[in-house]
């Protein structure tokens, strides 16, 4: 066998050339792909990490058409749905996540940069859900929205068990809470609902006596710290039964010395105490209540004594009473009233028909009075009859005697 040593030598040259650059670094090939030190450049010499590309990359199928700018498409068929790519746009900054469909490209989440950065979230139709803007309008029109819940019953409902469910701070300048409502309904308004139960979110049990159902704190700032002033407390005050919670309310208020304690109190039964936690009539005022005027509704008014049938106790009866008893007949005695206290509208009744006896008594008195002085004055005149009888017998003795002398 004849050996070609020509062919021979290139052969080995080869072989040579092709082991020296296996085990040696990567060359370009023009300037698409460059190996250095393990690490991988695409369109450029000096790659920084393990793989580096300048200029776009793709992944999938991407037609020649598509609308690629600069950066990374992602592109993939998920079972003949269609197709989503993911795009970053090097120039502005903006992310997009879109998705072809039968009516074209469907924006799904838009991230934007340059100088207005934001978040989009779209709907199928292509429209704005959600929006939230370093530099603008935030807003949410999509559905509820839940914070510590995965199921929200409300367009915002927030669950926590550790913290504060919101905090609002402003400046005091502004309205920290607003609210609003437009209907034709009279009974319709803006309102606040605070709903309390015992047990658990998943097994509610029925609250008791005493629970507190809704409660709103007043906190000011002594200098030192933040302390509670004031307090409104809406609470059950009864037993509970289906449909049937009874209820009260009070007010807590921080007085001079610093004690926080209940100044007043709407009962179950509609009853309004003032100073006391236990009234026991519509108004109950444990203290001094001073007004301009106060109007006592009354039916019973004691006109009747001075109808003509009318029994009027005479004055030794009532003198006889008080003798026994020490106050005034029909009137509640100084015990009494220090146990039970007065009752205004009664009191005013009973004072004015006493008023209206006493009357009674003075007119009778008063025709006594006057019978008596119409006797006087006959007896007066009965004197001054008899006074002139006497100066005239006096004279007529005075006359005898002077003849009888003469004589």
């Amino acid at each position: 066998m004849r050996i070609d040593m020509k062919n021979l030598t290139l052969c080995t040259l080869i072989v040579l050339v092709t082991s020296s650059l296996a085990s040696a670094q990567w060359t370009t090939n023009g300037t698409k792909i460059y190996y250095d030190g393990g690490k991988v450049g695409i369109g450029m010499t000096d790659p920084n990490v393990d793989f580096q590309v300048n200029g776009t990359v793709g992944v999938g199928t991407l037609s020649s058409s598509s609308s690629v700018a600069a950066g990374l498409s992602i592109s993939y068929v998920d079972g003949g749905s269609g197709t989503t790519t993911f795009r970053h746009s090097r120039w502005g900054g903006n992310i997009y996540f879109i998705r072809n469909s039968s009516s074209g490209d469907r924006n799904q989440v838009f991230f934007g940069g340059n100088q207005n950065h934001r978040m989009e979230i779209y709907n199928d139709t292509n429209e704005v859900k959600v929006q939230l803007h370093s530099n603008g309008a935030s807003f949410f029109t999509g559905g509820d929205v839940g914070i510590g819940t995965e199921s929200p019953t409300s367009r915002f409902h927030v669950f926590s068990t550790s913290s504060a469910l919101a905090e609002f701070v402003s400046d005091g300048s502004h309205a920290v809470v607003k609210q609003e409502a437009y209907s034709d309904a009279a009974w319709q308004s803006g309102f606040l609902i605070q709903r309390r139960a015992r047990g658990t979110v998943d097994i509610p049990e029925a609250v008791q006596s005493g629970d507190n159902l809704g409660v709103n704190d007043y906190w000011g700032y002594d200098g030192t710290n933040f302390i509670r002033t004031a307090q409104l407390r809406v609470f059950a005050d009864g037993t509970t039964d289906t449909e049937i919670i009874p209820t009260s309310f009070s007010i807590r208020l921080q007085n001079d010395n610093g004690v926080l304690g209940e100044r007043f109190r709407i009962a179950k039964d509609g009853n309004v105490g003032i100073g006391t936690t236990t009234p026991g009539n519509k108004l109950e005022v444990n203290g001094t209540a001073r007004a301009k005027e106060i109007i006592v509704e009354a039916t019973g008014w004691p006109d009747y004594v001075f109808h003509p049938d009318y029994e009027l106790r005479s004055l030794s009866e009532i003198e006889a009473y008080i003798k026994a008893k020490g106050h005034l007949p029909e009137v509640p005695s100084a015990k009494q009233v220090e146990e039970e206290g007065q009752h205004l509208g009664e009191m005013q009744q009973l004072l004015l028909k006493k008023i209206e006896e006493m009357t009674l008594h003075l007119i009778e008195q008063n025709k006594l009075v006057q019978r008596q002085q119409e006797k006087n004055e006959s007896l007066e005149q009965l004197l001054v009859e008899l006074k002139r009888e006497n100066e005239a017998l006096k004279q007529r003795m005075e006359k005898l005697e002077h003849t009888n002398n003469e004589d």
